[in-house]
């Protein structure tokens, strides 16, 4: 047994050697993020009106485009931050967004009853998958095998079905 207590300099985490350290390292390393700190205060002093507006002294509000694209901007700049083999992962977001948009596109394109009916469905199936999730934990503490992100998108839409059912039902 080690009764040595644990002291912060020996381990090497805490301790700032200048021998070692870089600052052109640490703009490699870091760099990105630095940049996005910096955007990121830049668009809280321009945008946010609790804080005093230093860069335009005008209380006439920006375009929502140029007021996205400057909020927007850190988050983008800090996935620069990303290590580069993980960018792929990140393209496999781009169809779910397709697909959003297209389920979004085609129950904007319905008309108003089916509308309801669909939208109905799909906060019942939201609701419905949450609370199931939810109640897995549960089931998880008490020994129940562990729960896949697959099973929640199939789950989910095993509701909207049912959803969709009884709305369809209930407006026949």
């Amino acid at each position: 047994m080690n009764n040595k207590p644990n002291v912060p300099e020996e381990t090497g985490l805490v301790t700032l050697n200048l021998r070692k350290f870089s600052f052109r390292t640490d703009m490699k390393v870091n760099g990105w993020l630095f940049v996005a700190a910096l955007t990121n205060f830049a668009s809280i002093m321009l945008l946010h009106s609790n804080t005093p507006r230093i860069f335009h002294p005008q209380e006439k509000d920006w375009p929502v485009v140029i007021r996205a694209i400057i909020e927007l901007l850190p988050m983008f700049i800090s996935l620069l931050w990303i290590p580069h083999r993980y960018w792929l992962v990140l393209l496999l977001v781009l169809p779910l967004i397709y697909m959003a948009t297209a389920i979004i596109r085609r129950v904007s394109e319905m008309d108003e009853m089916w509308r309801k009916i669909v939208t109905e469905a799909l906060a019942f199936s939201a609701i419905a998958t949450g609370f199931t999730c939810i109640s897995y934990m549960f089931l998880h503490d008490m020994g129940a095998p562990e729960f896949r992100a697959q099973w929640a998108f199939c789950i989910m839409w095993a509701y909207y079905g049912i959803g969709l059912f009884f709305s369809w039902r209930r407006y026949k």
